[in-house]
């Protein structure tokens, strides 16, 4: 068999392992000896060349979310290292961090396998584009980028079949609210008419406006004060300090009534308890932190106590509500800042 009809047949083996031509949700159960449970979905040819063949697909251990690439060579194979970079078709450009690699054959193909993380921040931004460039590094030293020529949609729509992130019509109304009734993302200080805004501060690409006196309540729980931060003009996120701690007439039932009107609103959320640490030191409180993600907007409501028994039943409770890539808006602004600072001072130099 000469060379091409040999490559050929490869493909064509590859493709019927890799590809499910019926179903983007072809999805594997595999118990792990560890006793974890993986739910790995096909890997999906995206990209080639006249060497290698490029595979995509999503995992989760019920915990996060994976992302899986396949490089197949046509020669001696080269192990991935580093992260994954993906550029996406509405020009975000996400970088998955390397968690583990590994070589392994297909037929008589050497196959390098990484695997990528994925953060709950991240894979909103997947869930709303195709991808257009992948890139990655080997250990030849190269960093290798792939136009994707098919399959484009593969994570979009093999992220949307892993239960942490099948669709939640919730979260879309969540995303639909874009802030609240009277404080909506994307307004402008001028746009706001219904609260008397402060200025606070003014800090690495981001202004900060207090309404100290918002005289609301959520269910039985006032507003004690909202922070307002605005980025590029436009208000991004929003801090509501609930008037909990130290308040003989507000009982741990107000505040579970409270939670309640988030889940019938938002859906069930993810939920994290955690000591919080400060280098080897584990600090004196108890932090609940309850998350909903949606495709524009995060929203999180955290609730620390310490475990002084004193103080004990007087929680520190915050709601924290933003738009999906704040950090990284609230980085093209200081860059920006940090550009114009120059420019104004270039003199001076």
């Amino acid at each position: 068999m000469n060379i091409a009809k040999k490559w050929i047949c490869l493909f064509m083996f590859f493709l019927l392992f890799a590809i499910d031509a019926f179903s983007q949700c072809n999805c594997e159960e595999i118990k792990r000896d560890d006793g974890t449970n993986i739910l790995q979905c096909n890997v999906m040819q995206v990209a080639s060349d006249q060497t290698t063949q490029i595979g995509l697909g999503a995992a989760s251990n019920g915990e996060g979310v994976f992302i899986t690439l396949t490089v197949r060579f046509k020669n001696k194979a080269e192990n991935i290292i580093k992260d994954l970079h993906i550029r996406l078709d509405d020009n975000n450009m996400i970088s998955f961090p390397y968690v583990n690699s590994s070589l392994s054959y297909i037929g008589n193909s050497q196959v390098a396998n990484g695997i990528f993380s994925v953060s709950e921040i991240q894979a909103p931004k997947l869930l709303k584009s195709a991808i257009k460039t992948i890139s990655f590094n080997l250990t030849n030293g190269l960093q290798s980028t792939y136009q994707l020529d098919m399959n484009k949609d593969v994570l979009e729509k093999q992220i949307k079949c892993i239960p942490l992130f099948q669709t939640n019509t919730k979260l879309d109304e969540m995303d639909k609210r874009n802030g609240f009734k009277t404080l909506q993302f994307g307004k402008s200080i001028n746009e706001i008419y219904d609260y008397q805004l402060t200025f606070k501060s003014k800090s690495d690409g981001e202004e900060i406006y207090c309404i100290s006196k918002p005289n609301l309540k959520i269910g039985k729980i006032p507003l004690k004060f909202i922070d307002c931060y605005f980025i590029s003009k436009k208000l991004s996120k929003i801090i509501i300090n609930l008037d909990v701690f130290g308040r003989s007439d507000i009982s741990s039932s107000d505040v579970k009534d409270f939670q309640n009107i988030m889940v019938e609103n938002f859906g069930d959320p993810k939920t994290e308890n955690f000591n919080p640490k400060f280098g080897d030191l584990t600090l004196d409180v108890f932090v609940t932190k309850q998350s909903w993600v949606g495709k524009e907007v995060r929203l999180t409501y955290r609730e620390i106590r310490y475990t002084d028994n004193i103080i004990n039943n007087t929680p520190s409770n915050t709601l924290e509500y933003e738009i999906i890539d704040y950090e990284a808006k609230q980085t093209e602004a200081k860059l920006e800042e940090n550009k114009q600072f120059i420019n104004l001072h270039k003199g001076d130099l």
